[in-house]
C-alpha cells in the first residue's frame, strides 16, 4: 500500500522536528536574567585570596585577634587579586553559644576594607567542626 505523497512529506517534517527540537533547544537555551546577574558576579570575582581566620575554631582565642590587617590587603593587591574570601564557622560559634552580635561585629569591621583595595568580598559559611586533632588533616568529625 503506497502512502499519499502529503502524508509522507507530513510525516518527515513532523519526524525532523521531533528530532531536531533538542538539539534547538540544547544550543540557544533560555537563561533566567537572574542568573546570568549571578554569572556575571562569579566571574567579576576574578583570582582571589582566602583570609584564614574566622574558620579556625581550633584556636582558642581567634575571636579577639585582628584577621584582616590592612599590610595583609596591599600584599595580596600587587599581584592582581580582585577578591577576598572570608570563611566563617558560624555553626561552631552558635554551639559554642557565642552571641552572634560579637561574630557580627568583627565581620562588620571587616566589610569595607577590602572594598577601599578594590576587592570584592565573599564570605563563606564554613564548616566549623574541625578541632586540634582534624585541622591539619581536614578530616572532619560529625557533630
Amino acid at each position: 500500500m503506497e502512502l499519499p505523497v502529503s502524508f509522507s512529506v507530513n510525516g518527515i517534517l513532523l519526524l525532523l522536528g521531533i528530532i531536531m527540537f533538542p538539539m534547538v533547544t540544547k544550543s540557544n537555551p533560555t537563561i533566567p536574567i537572574t542568573r546570568l546577574i549571578a554569572f556575571k558576579r562569579a566571574k567579576s570575582l576574578d583570582n582571589g585570596v582566602s583570609v584564614s581566620w574566622l574558620e579556625q575554631t581550633w584556636e582558642k582565642d581567634v575571636l579577639t585577634k585582628n584577621g584582616l590587617k590592612d599590610t595583609n590587603l596591599e600584599l595580596s593587591k600587587k599581584p592582581g587579586f580582585k577578591s577576598t574570601r572570608l570563611p566563617v564557622a558560624f555553626e561552631y560559634f552558635e554551639s559554642e553559644h557565642i552571641p552572634d552580635e560579637q561574630i557580627f561585629t568583627l565581620i562588620d569591621n571587616i566589610i569595607e576594607r577590602p572594598n577601599l583595595y578594590g576587592f570584592k568580598l565573599i564570605i563563606d559559611y564554613h564548616n566549623g567542626n574541625f578541632n586540634d586533632s582534624s585541622y591539619l588533616t581536614g578530616n572532619v568529625k560529625d557533630h
